[in-house]
């Protein structure tokens, strides 16, 4: 039969083809070391071309090691960045504040000194006063301020005439704060003990020829020392409420002595 005569013919073409496919296949998926093999296998010169298997393994081991850098790169950011202490570990940098108050003063005085006139005078037991008070916050715990303080009462006595008192005072002030919450800004109470001088003066009122005449009947000026305590209440990072209690004493003989209760606002910059 003549197919018999060109079998091994066609067997020694088939194994030839195949044995070039797996070699072809083989060369296509040897391993790529360098840049000069990427570019020759992994760039095709036309859309045609079959890729080496080894381009695409390539590609997501690619992937995957851009993916671990970035990671790593975030990491390494992290961990160099100083931590940021919480808002409540904070002690707080040097500020300054400032505020007012307004209260009832209740004054200690002899009613007998030659201060009042002796003419069976007394004393009304409360008057109104006010102050005014800036300083620096060194931080949480810590400030001192400087203070004006004053208050204004009315003296009863057997003259026709209007006989009032003021006594005006000023302070320097260490002021120690004691937070009650771990923000910056949180209530707290304080305690300020403070050291000055105080000057009291009495007039009278009186009216010569349809005009209205003040005399000022003596001053008296005196060292003077208080201690005050009380809260503040924030209502935002730069205003808060206060409220105090305020003893005062003056030194010497016939000192005046006074207690205060008073409301106010504070304001920090």
């Amino acid at each position: 039969m003549k197919y018999k005569k060109y079998l091994p013919k066609y067997l020694t073409a088939i194994v030839t083809a195949a044995i070039s496919l797996s070699w072809g296949n083989i060369a296509s998926a040897q391993e790529i070391r360098t840049l000069e093999d990427y570019l020759e296998e992994c760039i095709p010169e036309s859309a045609d071309d079959e890729l080496n298997p080894e381009c695409e393994r390539l590609k997501r081991e690619n992937q995957l090691d851009e993916s671990e850098n970035r990671n790593r790169n975030r990491r390494e950011r992290t961990r160099s960045q100083p931590r940021r202490a919480p808002e409540s570990d904070k002690s707080g940098g040097i500020g300054g504040y400032a505020g007012a108050t307004l209260g009832v003063f209740f004054p200690d005085i002899d009613e007998s000194r030659g201060f009042f006139r002796e003419n069976n005078t007394e004393v009304d037991d409360a008057a109104i006063g006010s102050s005014i008070f800036a300083g620096v916050r060194f931080n949480r715990y810590l400030a001192t301020d400087i203070e004006l303080s004053g208050f204004i009462g009315d003296v009863d006595s057997d003259l026709d005439e209007d006989e009032n008192y003021t006594l005006g005072a000023f302070f320097l002030n260490p002021r120690f704060i004691l937070p009650l919450g771990t923000e910056r800004d949180s209530l707290s109470l304080f305690l300020s003990p403070g050291i000055g001088v105080s000057q009291l003066t009495s007039t009278v009122e009186d009216e010569v020829d349809d005009f209205d005449r003040t005399t000022f009947i003596e001053d008296d000026t005196r060292f003077t020392w208080q201690i005050k305590g009380g809260v503040t209440v924030p209502v935002s990072s730069k205003f808060a409420i206060l409220g105090q209690v305020r003893y005062a004493s003056q030194t010497g003989d016939d000192a005046i002595d006074y207690l205060g209760t008073e409301v106010g606002v504070n304001f920090n910059f």
